[in-house]
């Protein structure tokens, strides 16, 4: 797993209201919790499907950084940081009152990483692709996947012949098509918009562009509420794309935030297990239902997934 370092705070607060000495709102802190978001949270959510993930990302060791290194050890991720001073972690703080976020607070700047510590990122990223099955990246518009990274992964997955899955975070500042080959990415509708700069054109349309500027192997398009749309690759020239789709799975949504990162979990190890794309579907949206009816960004507990299944009518029988 692939990507910048992300802490995710929640700050419980006493009732929200407006200050006395201007418009703006006020709300006493009483308790915060912490949680890995980003890469980090990908990295815990497979190794609670069981998964031996090894978390590699680039950032400073500062306070921050140890706090996502220890709770990722705990679950069971092994972390390789190549420290860059100056490059902190980004910190997301979400003031709450009740199970309601009044507003938010980003702490972090982005950063891209210098051309030397590239090289050594893309070595260690190859010595790495040997003893696992394959490599997950995602981008959240920091600066870590620089041209030179970027165009270097699709070339050492080819050389080490294993799978790369990729995914972008942030609408407006990471393009999933500088990923070019990815055996499967899972972008929202806008971030599929975004690469292909086009606001207009139907999703069918718009997926059979990103085939044939990516090569990828495989495109899952996520809509929010409106469920998720599987886009199986062409077989052949003027082929229609073999379309899935999937009504959003959550029955009371709490907090979304993470959803998308254990939704491109499950369907990415759906694929490193030899299932077919439908079932990556299946999986990561019903990761996603249950990281979303939890306020925090804690991803899907293994019981809770089973329990899920369990529930659902459609797989009653199976």
């Amino acid at each position: 797993m692939l990507g910048d370092a992300i802490l995710d705070q929640y700050s419980h607060c006493e009732g929200a209201r407006v200050a006395s000495e201007s418009p703006i709102v006020s709300v006493k802190p009483i308790s915060e919790e912490w949680f890995i978001g980003g890469a980090g949270l990908i990295a815990r959510q497979a190794a609670v499907l069981g998964a031996k993930p090894t978390f590699i990302t680039c950032c400073e060791e500062d306070e921050s950084f140890r706090r996502i290194r220890g709770s990722l050890e705990r679950s069971g991720v092994e972390v390789r940081n190549l420290p860059a001073p100056g490059r902190r972690a980004y910190t997301k703080t979400r003031y709450v009152v009740g199970d309601k976020k009044v507003f938010k607070v980003d702490r972090g700047n982005p950063a891209p990483i210098p051309i030397e510590t590239s090289a050594e990122l893309i070595s260690l990223l190859e010595a790495q692709l040997d003893d696992h099955d394959g490599l997950i990246v995602t981008d959240f518009g920091y600066g870590l996947f620089g041209p030179t990274l970027a165009n270097a992964i699709p070339v050492l997955a080819e050389r080490c012949g294993k799978p790369y899955f990729a995914d972008v975070s942030t609408n407006g500042q990471a393009n999933i098509l500088k990923f070019q080959k990815p055996q499967l990415t899972t972008p929202t509708e806008d971030e599929l918009r975004f690469a292909l700069a086009d606001a207009e054109s139907g999703i069918s349309n718009l997926a059979s562009r990103y085939y044939a500027a990516s090569g990828a192997k495989g495109l899952i398009v996520t809509m929010g509420r409106r469920g998720s749309l599987c886009f199986r690759p062409p077989q052949g020239d003027g082929d229609r794309l073999r379309t899935d789709y999937l009504p959003a799975l959550e029955i009371h949504e709490v907090d979304a935030v993470g959803s998308g990162d254990v939704f491109l979990t499950g369907a990415s190890l759906s694929q490193l297990a030899g299932e077919p794309l439908p079932v990556g579907l299946y999986l990561g949206s019903s990761l996603a239902s249950i990281s979303a009816g939890i306020l925090g960004n804690e991803g899907a507990p293994l019981p809770d997934l089973y329990e899920f299944f369990e529930q659902r009518l459609e797989l009653a029988g199976e």
